[in-house]
């Protein structure tokens, strides 16, 4: 009985640790990218890679690279935090005006949790301009698939529509980095911490019956 309460409470410190994603290695622009137990996948058929920042990977709701990543391991995982560095840009490339970054005034940046193929948790906020830290709240524990997507602004049909937000019109888009995708696996079946409350219950039980 001693052998395996203590085979479970070695056990247990290990569901917290994390996996990181910082796409530091070489990234196959159809995907999937796998570091450190994690796997990202572009869900849009689009360019998986980095814009000009080596070590990140780029999202965008225009043409060219990914608008939608879809993060997943070998088991379920909590979603811990992520790294971003969002501008909105407003003239394209080819406009013949100068670039003219601005923040948008739209939800920008959704994150989504699924579980079993249902999206179980998710939000969408405004990103404004700059590098930050977006945490996950507990909402986003137990999944097997996590997608972080850059949004459409109002109008926009998303990309089973065909339409693409276009800076070469003046629209205000929305392009950014994301960098150490932070994710916790959950190696315990999720009745393990009972069971080993339960063994430590039997332990001390049967350590006071004895004479």
């Amino acid at each position: 009985m001693l052998k395996i309460l203590t085979f479970v409470l070695c056990l247990l410190p290990f569901a917290a640790s994390a996996n990181v994603m910082t796409f530091s290695g070489t990234i196959n622009p159809s995907g999937p990218y796998i570091e450190d137990g994690i796997a990202a996948s572009p869900t849009d058929f689009k360019a998986l890679g980095h814009y000009n920042r080596p070590g990140s990977v780029y999202i965008m709701d225009s043409w060219g690279y990914t608008q939608t990543i879809s993060f997943e391991m070998d088991r379920r995982f909590n979603a811990t935090s992520f790294q971003y560095d969002f501008v909105g840009l407003k003239y394209g490339y080819y406009a013949p005006v100068t670039y003219e970054f601005t923040p948008v005034y739209y939800e920008n940046l959704g994150v989504f949790g699924f579980r079993d193929g249902v999206e179980v948790a998710s939000h969408e906020f405004n990103t404004g301009i700059g590098f930050t830290q977006y945490n996950f709240d507990e909402a986003f524990s137990n999944l097997d698939s996590l997608i972080i997507s850059v949004l459409y602004p109002e109008g926009y049909g998303g990309p089973t529509t065909g339409l693409r937000c276009d800076p070469i019109d003046g629209d205000i888009c929305s392009y950014g980095h994301l960098d150490n995708v932070t994710l916790s696996p959950v190696p315990l079946p999720a009745a393990l911490p009972l069971f080993g409350a339960a063994l430590i219950g039997f332990a001390a039980l049967r350590r006071f019956k004895r004479p």
